[in-house]
């Protein structure tokens, strides 16, 4: 009498039992990951919610992974700055000063060119000087946001800025 499960069934079993369980593992990696990176940072929640919407399958510190954390926080720098142009343009945006926002916008131009700078030396896995550029770019951040009227959307904008640098900080710790 033949065995009513034989190998082949019993490995396409197996794998199928695998794939059903394989969210699970991920959540524990992303659950780990989180608990590991967003404690050290000031928002935890923006932590969070930006490491649930943009770790990949294979979480780990690969380097693709970093580069696309420096790429978000470059993106809405440069975003920022697009706002900043129109503000300049249309020549001031309510409270804020024409002043403030072209000093601002040298600030956030420097913080993108910081940025960019970051993701091409994490391309090297020269991780050190990344976060040195990160760490300027933050800075480039505080400095803008010292020269805006607070509760105002540009001001959030740009605090965010430096909070997603902070992430990417904690990011190339590991």
């Amino acid at each position: 009498m033949r065995p009513i499960i034989t190998k082949n069934v019993a490995v396409a079993l197996s794998f199928f039992i695998f794939l059903s369980f394989y969210p699970l593992l991920n959540a524990t990696k992303y659950s780990d990951m989180v608990n590991e990176i967003c404690p050290s940072v000031n928002n935890t929640k923006l932590c969070s919610e930006t490491l649930k919407n943009d770790l990949p399958d294979d979480i780990g510190a690969s380097d693709s992974f970093i580069v696309r954390f420096v790429n978000i926080a470059k993106g809405n720098a440069t975003e920022v700055s697009a706002s900043i142009d129109k503000s300049i343009g249309s020549g001031g945006e309510g409270s804020e000063d024409l002043l403030a926002l072209e000093k601002c916008q040298v600030d956030i131009k420097s913080a993108v060119q910081e940025l960019g700078a970051s993701a091409r030396l994490v391309s090297y896995q020269e991780y050190t000087k990344a976060r040195n550029h990160v760490a300027d770019a933050k800075k480039f951040c505080h400095l803008c946001v010292k020269k805006l009227q607070p509760n105002t959307k540009l001001y959030g904008s740009v605090k965010t800025i430096a909070e997603l640098c902070e992430i990417v900080d904690a990011v190339l710790k590991i």
